[in-house]
């Protein structure tokens, strides 16, 4: 089930979190946007012996906030975490967050016709049945998410959030009216309030 909050964050919050988060140097280009078999070979392998039906408009640029890395069963953090931990800590209360599994920022860039990448879901091979991606856009353009419902489309606008099971299908939706488009994406458990007992 979807959910989708407006004005997720404090405006002077959510500003100032959002042109940090645009602007940071911790950037790393990626010739794939949701799975790396999407690859053309333009990093892997040098640009030689790329597959032969690439899709290009599939690419990104990509911050990885934090990752937990089940296997070797720590997380992994950049400075930009620990330099603004306040706002993730408003993020991690506001969703009822247990856990964080994957925070990261993901840049697409425009395209000139609209284009919608592949259905995927973010990774769930970790979590429990309370696993939840949440979306938040830090700037507003005509691209979006799309699900795979049928005809859901949440449109980027900027402090707009959406949160959904993790295990749902959706796909990115490129810009044509902004350069760049960039989404906070994040994966947690969520608490179960049910379970808390208080007496």
């Amino acid at each position: 089930m979807l959910e989708i909050v407006e004005d997720f964050l404090p405006i002077g919050d959510f500003q100032h979190f959002a042109y940090s988060a645009m602007t940071a140097p911790y950037y790393t280009p990626c010739d794939f946007s949701t799975k790396v078999t999407e690859a053309d070979g333009s990093i892997g392998c040098f640009g030689e012996g790329g597959p032969p039906e690439t899709k290009f408009n599939e690419l990104m640029f990509q911050m990885t906030i934090l990752r937990r890395l089940k296997k070797q069963n720590r997380c992994v953090v950049n400075d930009f975490y620990f330099e603004h931990f306040q706002a993730i800590d408003c993020i991690r209360e506001f969703l009822n967050v247990r856990r964080f599994y994957n925070i990261r920022v993901g840049c697409t860039p425009v395209q000139t016709t609209r284009y919608i990448e592949d259905w995927h879901v973010d990774q769930y091979d970790y979590g429990t049945e309370h696993c939840k991606t949440a979306l938040l856009y830090l700037n507003t353009n005509n691209g979006g998410t799309a699900f795979k419902d049928g005809n859901t489309f949440v449109q980027s606008k900027a402090n707009r959030l959406v949160k959904f099971p993790v295990n749902t299908p959706h796909a990115v939706v490129s810009s044509t009216d902004t350069k760049l488009r960039y989404v906070l994406n994040i994966n947690y458990d969520e608490l179960d309030s049910e379970r808390i007992n208080y007496e």
